[in-house]
């Protein structure tokens, strides 16, 4: 029965819409989620039935009609009939260039613009006109509405439109009998509530630069593909992910292979005919350690994919098993198979041939397609930029070519069987931009293994690329400087730090063997200067404010190798603010006391504390990576996955606005004041127990969120400093490792029972400090949702004040940032000695006065866990009932009004 909608309101986006929403966010003003096609046309085009044709396509298919967009906490699709100006771009290029280089710029600007899919339109057509019967047709979709299929259903219709716009017909196209919308509302039908979750992909980093290759397969080799398919009766599908699979495991020497696999998605014949998205990704993992025939591998396939193959169709009663998470150390690469039909271009009286159009980007490392096209099969390699160079990923496409024709030969033969000669023939050196495995040409191992980044500084430099713009990873550290400053004493001071702690003049660049850290030379000139003393006294405060917030949040260039910058500003004759800031590739906490204390000493008699730093940040880095290659790494790990599995559900926070999905990270703090004397009693309470101060405070605000929440699952975050051996103690660098704080809190815990569950918590996660972060949040399989921390959206720490100094006639203390950053949506950080919390939140979530009010909550609990230690828990006096966050209104579904062919025009600057 097809389903009804009212042309007023939207309807609820599908599974694999939301999967593309959420890649979009994560790469905003990118074309990462582009689809191009550029057709070549030669002959005496009618541009205007060209425009009229393409108009009735949009009108038939309701999915190019829509845009996306977040109605409160669910995303939902906006089916529009029009938009002003013309359907279809003319750009006329220069008659008498002829040249090849403008055709490309042109193509290039036009395909790799990106899309907004909040306002739409989701297509772009731009006609080329070249000569006077020449010209090349771009048609440009986000993925959100197109996927490989629809470009036959798109072919077969603008054929059709065409034909009839030249003959003055009727240019409007037959309905279809179900529309996008069916699909998607079909999805969640209560028979099918529950059954489909989409798989988890092995897309877990967002690649911003991409580029293609693309040969023909030796005719032998293709017949030798078809004829397998037939014997086995698989698709050729199965069969090219089976090869594949093989394939990357005797190219990397890896015991095992992840692929996404891409199916059509399309389980109803009605879906056929229909233009939108319904392919998504199947996850194999495959095992290679007993060096398994071709056959054998196709088994693996089969029996995990059998939903997903079956008629090159998957059904949503039938959700797909997730594969298991990797057992191996070394990271994997992330590799997808597809295989598509391209279909034949046709328009009446003209001759087409489809182009070469990429935008640029590519959304794994590794993308092999399968296109069936007229003249035969093509073999496409998609490739990231970072990962991969050119000639790597050339000798990676013709090695799968020159590793299928043996395979296919004798599919039942086993690797391990394989004369070492043809082994030797599989092995392509220097193919992995790996940055954990390979070295530089020139370069020792001992070299290369410097060069390594941290785990902790890898995720953190992935997630600055996804927001280039902002300064999420400034870390300021200002001084208030008030009598008699020699600046030149100071300079020299600063110069002697940097060149004590070679963090600091690191510079990380991408080299064809992976991203590394490289040590620089420490800039010549190294203080700023800024006088604002002659400015009128009541502008000096909001001067230095701008100047203070600028200096702040300029973003560092992290190639450039200057991970930190000085700013000495004065104020009055001696009233002097020191502005420092650092990236936090190279500087945490720890480091931040380290910097103080020497600096003071070099203030005060020029001399640097004796005992240096013992180790470097790269030695430590290369140590951390070796490690994580032992026994000792997967028993920390598997400890870390037990205690992890099934705690990621998000805490209700009833913020005052849902989380959107695109966070600016705008962040602010509020202190409230906790009773002294109450705080004190706690804290000793928890020692004779023997639990920490943190562990006492952490205790309570868990609690406290339990409460707020009405759940007993709690998991927050907290920040460890990562230095335990003692060799890193006096060296400046980064790190900190975050680490979870899960628990579980029943109805009838007391005060005396949660802390004691918190402290063996909490040394159970002190355990394992050196597992990072990231590789449980991918070993985990969580799946990354922007705006959202994978984990927990909160952390707490026990704070410190710096007490400053003063001595040879200068007063030293800290002076805050006024940018705060919030990465979670609420960091609270408790100050013993001064009995208050500082609540740092996410702006775009909450309101200060419900920050204050969190504040009096948490005062509440306080008190009430002194004064019953060891009564249970009740909620905080004064606290609300907890309940989610008020949604949009629902709004009903009615039956849309025809569109007509006429009416779907895009904006004019759609290009």
């Amino acid at each position: 029965m097809k389903f009804s909608l009212d042309a007023g309101y939207g309807w609820l986006a599908s599974f694999q819409q939301q999967g593309l929403f959420r890649l979009d966010q994560l790469t905003p003003d990118t074309p990462s989620c582009s689809f191009p096609i550029a057709l070549q046309i030669s002959g005496a085009l009618d541009v205007a039935a060209l425009e009229t044709a393409l108009a009735a396509v949009v009108a038939k298919h309701e999915a190019l009609r829509s845009t996306l967009a977040c109605d409160g906490d669910e995303l939902r699709c906006w089916t529009r009939h029009a938009w002003p100006g013309p359907l279809l771009q003319l750009r006329r290029l220069e008659p008498d260039s002829g040249n090849k280089a403008e055709l490309d710029a042109a193509v290039r600007d036009i395909v790799r613009r990106p899309f907004d899919l909040a306002t739409g339109p989701l297509f772009r057509f731009v006609l080329l006109q070249q000569a006077e019967t020449e010209a090349r047709l771009l048609m440009v979709f986000h993925q959100a509405v197109f996927d490989a299929w629809s470009t036959g259903i798109l072919a077969a219709d603008l054929e059709t439109a065409y034909a009839a716009a030249l003959s003055g017909g009727d240019v409007e196209l037959a309905p279809n009998a179900l529309d996008y919308a069916d699909f998607a509302h079909w999805q969640r039908e209560p028979s099918r509530a529950g059954a489909y979750q989409r798989p988890p992909s092995n897309a877990d980093k967002i690649r911003t630069d991409g580029a293609e290759l693309a040969l023909k397969l030796p005719s032998e080799l293709e017949q030798a593909l078809r004829r397998l398919q037939q014997e086995t009766g698989e698709t050729l599908l199965a069969v090219f992910s089976s090869l594949l699979g093989l394939f990357l495991g005797a190219q990397s020497g890896r015991d095992e292979a992840l692929i996404d696999a891409f199916v059509p998605g399309r389980s109803h014949a009605e879906d056929h005919e229909i233009i939108g998205l319904f392919e998504h990704p199947l996850p194999l993992r495959l095992r290679l350690d007993a060096k398994p025939s071709l056959l054998e591998v196709l088994d693996q396939v089969r029996e995990q994919a059998l939903p997903g193959f079956e008629n090159q169709n998957t059904s949503f009663e039938k959700p797909v098993a997730a594969p298991t998470p990797p057992s191996l150390a070394r990271p994997q690469f992330q590799a997808a198979a597809r295989v598509q039909k391209r279909p034949r271009w046709r328009l009446a009286g003209l001759r087409l041939a489809e182009q070469a159009a990429h935008a640029g980007t590519s959304k794994r490392d590794l993308s092999f397609v399968l296109d069936e096209r007229d003249d035969g099969l093509w073999l496409a390699l998609e490739y990231a930029g970072a990962v991969f160079e050119a000639a790597a990923a050339q000798r990676l496409l013709h090695g799968l070519v020159q590793f299928a024709a043996p395979c296919l030969a004798e599919p039942s033969r086993r690797l391990d069987e394989w004369p070492a000669a043809d082994q030797l023939d599989l092995t392509l050196n220097g193919s992995w931009r790996d940055g954990d495995e390979a070295a530089e040409p020139g370069l020792s191992q001992a070299d290369a293994g410097l060069g390594q980044l941290s785990s902790n500084q890898q995720s953190l430099y992935f997630f600055e690329k996804l927001a280039p713009d902002r300064a999420l990873y400034n870390v300021p550290l200002h001084l208030e400087m008030r009598g008699q400053l020699d600046p030149a004493r100071l300079e020299a001071a600063l110069k002697q730090l940097l060149s004590r702690h070679q963090a600091l003049s690191t510079r990380f660049v991408e080299t064809p063997s992976g991203l590394r850290q490289e040590i620089g030379a420490p800039p010549s000139r190294l203080l700023e200067t800024a006088d604002l003393s002659q400015l009128p006294q009541e502008s000096r405060d909001a001067g230095f404010a701008s100047l203070e917030r600028t200096f702040s949040s300029t973003v560092f260039d992290l190639a450039a190798g200057r991970l930190c910058r000085f700013c000495l500003v004065r104020r009055d004759r001696e009233h002097r603010a020191l502005l420092m800031v650092f990236h936090h590739m190279v500087f945490d906490g720890h480091s931040a006391q380290l910097w103080l204390r020497d600096l003071r000493a070099l203030l005060r008699d020029g001399a640097l504390p004796a005992a240096g730093p013992a180790t470097t940040v790269r030695e430590a880095a290369a140590e951390e990576r070796a490690w994580q290659r032992s026994r000792d790494y997967q028993t920390e790990l598997n400890r870390w996955l037990d205690r992890l599995t099934g705690t990621a559900t998000p805490l209700n926070l009833r913020p005052d606005r849902p989380r959107p999905m695109r966070r600016d990270y705008a962040g602010a703090f509020l202190e409230c004041a906790l009773p002294q004397a109450l705080l004190g009693e706690h804290i000793q309470r928890a020692a004779q127990l023997g639990a920490s101060p943190f562990m006492a405070v952490a205790a309570l605000l868990a609690g406290y969120l339990s409460a707020r929440g009405h759940q007993a699952d709690v998991c927050m975050g907290f920040p460890h400093g990562g230095r335990g051996d003692g060799a890193t103690e006096e060296t400046i660098g980064n790190f900190v490792n975050l680490l979870a704080l899960p628990l579980r809190i029943e109805a009838a815990d007391t005060p005396r029972k949660l802390i004691e569950k918190t402290r063996q918590t909490a040394q159970a996660s002190y355990a394992g400090y050196r597992v990072p972060f990231s590789s449980l949040v991918e070993r985990l399989g969580v799946e990354r949702i922007p705006g959202q921390h994978p984990i927990f959206q909160v952390v707490v720490t026990v704070d410190q004040d710096f007490k400053g100094w003063t001595e040879q006639g200068l007063s030293v203390a800290l002076l805050p940032g006024t940018n705060p950053i919030a990465k979670f949506d609420l960091a609270f950080g408790f100050n013993l000695a001064r009995s208050c919390v500082r609540i740092e939140y996410a702006t775009d979530m909450f309101d200060p006065a419900s920050i204050a009010d969190m504040g009096a909550e948490l005062a509440a609990l306080l008190s009430q866990c002194v004064r019953g230690f060891d009564a249970p828990l009740r909620q905080a006096a004064g606290a609300p009932v907890a309940a989610e966050v008020p949604r949009a209104a629902p709004k009903l579904l009615r039956k849309p009004k025809p569109a007509s062919a006429g009416d779907a025009g895009c904006a004019a600057d759609a290009t």
